[in-house]
């Protein structure tokens, strides 16, 4: 009973956080898309580009990636800051994930 009471306290103390971090929108790049003439359908991109891009002619690596939903594209922006390397991200999401990860 005893754990029962503190699971039930624990559970009413954090639905306000989870229902306010619902509403945090973080923007870490930009949409666009291409044709691709090959699968016959528009590919979307999410890119991220480095602080102080616009500005510089420094080149960057890219980072191209294939499953690229936006978890994928955080946990790059997190591993890039740990390295301290700028980088250009390049995230595409799957349309057909089967057709698109297997050979």
């Amino acid at each position: 009973m005893k754990n029962y009471i503190k699971c039930l306290l624990l559970f009413t103390l954090l639905i306000p956080g989870i229902s306010y971090a619902q509403d945090v929108n973080i923007k870490i790049g930009h949409r666009d898309s291409i044709q691709s003439k090959i699968l016959n359908e528009t590919r979307n991109l999410v890119i991220s580009l480095p602080k102080g891009y616009e500005t510089t002619d420094q080149n960057y690596p890219v980072l191209y990636l294939l499953d690229g939903n936006n978890a994928a594209l955080m946990e790059a922006h997190v591993v890039t800051y740990k390295l301290s390397v700028d980088m250009i991200i390049v995230a595409i999401p799957n349309t057909d994930r089967d057709r698109d990860m297997m050979p």
